[in-house]
């Protein structure tokens, strides 16, 4: 039996039912069809605040643990802005993954964009303060998901621009050309194994242009691009020891690629895979 938490644990519970397990799903939203896969569900937030409360996390991890036929759980969407949450977590059930402290080297943009400098993996330009024409930048955060705060920088008010820059994990990036794409592969520490390759779909809303909307694969890339992109996941897993699921997402203009951030959990993407082809 596993735990599955997040802010929507659907996707995680009916992955781990096809696998063979009992799911029970820890999430803010209950909905009639994480209740329907799941053998039990627990709330961990409020709807109307999407967000994953500490306290009821823990509280419902310390009962669960209790029961003694947990294997452990599975942390999805909804953990970036609360890394040290994840350890906590981690000391009362296991948690299996990513370790909190894995999560929290990726989601660093100084440590990740170092290290992909490092190796060698192209990236787009970062800028250390604002630039002198906003246009052409975007204002990211590494403690969200979805693409829910990715901003383009000319579209905010001039006041606002300084404000949201010194917000903890925020960085400016320069708009990268092309297409967006997320890789879904799985690691074990050292190494990683690409699963596939898919588009991924984005909608518009006001100053953000990037919201997450769908996904679309697995995607017929050339070989030379799939190699290559497979070969940068495989390097970026031994880099920061990362383990199961994951995803990469980067943007492909012809053919040159440009990583933008690892998603250190089981990505969206793992609905397109109903049987892993490993």
């Amino acid at each position: 039996m596993l735990a599955v938490a997040g802010l929507s644990a659907r996707m995680l519970a009916e992955a781990a039912v096809r696998d063979g397990f009992e799911a029970i799903a820890l999430d803010v939203f209950g909905d009639v069809d994480t209740c329907a896969v799941a053998a039990r569900w627990w709330p961990i937030g409020l709807p109307g605040e999407f967000s994953i409360h500490p306290e009821k996390l823990l509280g419902t991890l310390e009962r669960l643990a209790q029961r003694g036929d947990l294997q452990g759980w599975v942390a999805g969407s909804g953990f970036e802005a609360a890394p040290g949450l994840l350890e906590r977590g981690a000391g009362l059930l296991p948690l299996i993954g990513n370790s909190a402290q894995a999560i929290d080297a990726v989601r660093d943009p100084k440590r990740f964009f170092a290290a992909l400098a490092a190796l060698g993996i192209p990236f787009p330009p970062l800028a250390d303060s604002m630039p002198p024409q906003p246009r052409g930048w975007l204002l990211k955060s590494a403690t969200s998901s979805g693409g829910s705060a990715v901003q383009a920088l000319e579209l905010l008010p001039a006041a606002a621009r300084e404000r949201a820059l010194r917000a903890p994990g925020s960085y400016l990036q320069q708009q990268a050309p092309g297409l967006p794409l997320s890789a879904t592969f799985i690691a074990d520490g050292h190494a990683a194994r690409l699963i596939g390759c898919n588009r991924q779909l984005t909608s518009a809303a006001g100053s953000r242009p990037y919201r997450f909307s769908g996904l679309l694969g697995p995607l017929a890339l050339p070989a030379p691009v799939q190699q290559r992109i497979g070969d940068w996941c495989s390097r970026l897993a031994g880099e920061f020891g990362l383990r199961g699921l994951a995803s990469l997402d980067l943007m492909q203009h012809g053919d040159e690629l440009a990583v933008l951030e690892i998603n250190p959990r089981v990505p969206a993407s793992i609905a397109l895979y109903p049987r892993l082809p490993l």
